[in-house]
């Protein structure tokens, strides 16, 4: 079987490791993995070369500071995984906050909700559901930004036509 490097519980890759041998590096389905020739990293649940190892009983798992790190120049020119999670995300809680405030309080709170979340799944482990809540965050924040935008210049042009034209 191939060897694989992975992604470990501190976010750290490792490897690169023989395929039949990852559980006993505490690898699960949900783990990233990554070898030559994949573009990029997956879950190693999803990779149909392993499939067959998440069958069978889990080995005795082996302390991760005792593999083997990358020697050869062809290692070290993999992807990265998934740079998002270098560390926490964002939460946009002041741009939340503001354009609730001073925009569009409906979306401002959906964004306050949202980036409240953050923090609570990074510590929880949730890396990938503290992005997609940072992601929400953001993009509510800037809905509400732009509908307060839209509305305070219609509202404008309305009194400037109102005082205008008398209507």
């Amino acid at each position: 079987m191939e060897e694989y490097f992975y992604i470990d519980d501190s976010e750290q890759q490792q490897g690169p490791v023989n395929g039949n041998d990852l559980r006993k590096y505490g690898v699960t389905e949900k783990t990233l993995v990554w070898r030559a020739g994949m573009e990029n990293w997956q879950p190693a649940g999803s990779v149909p070369e392993l499939s067959v190892i998440f069958v069978q009983p889990p080995a005795p798992p082996i302390s991760s500071s005792s593999s083997a790190k990358p020697e050869n120049e062809a290692s070290r020119e993999r992807p990265q995984a998934h740079t998002d999670f270098v560390g926490k995300p964002d939460n946009y809680l002041i741009w939340a906050i503001l354009t609730t405030i001073l925009c569009c309080l409906p979306l401002g709170i959906v964004a306050i909700v949202y980036s409240s979340k953050v923090d609570t799944l990074w510590s929880a482990g949730d890396k990938i559901g503290a992005k997609e809540a940072a992601d929400k965050s953001k993009l509510f924040s800037i809905l509400s930004l732009v509908i307060g935008i839209v509305s305070i210049t219609i509202g404008f042009f309305m009194g400037v036509a109102s005082a205008f034209f008398g209507i």
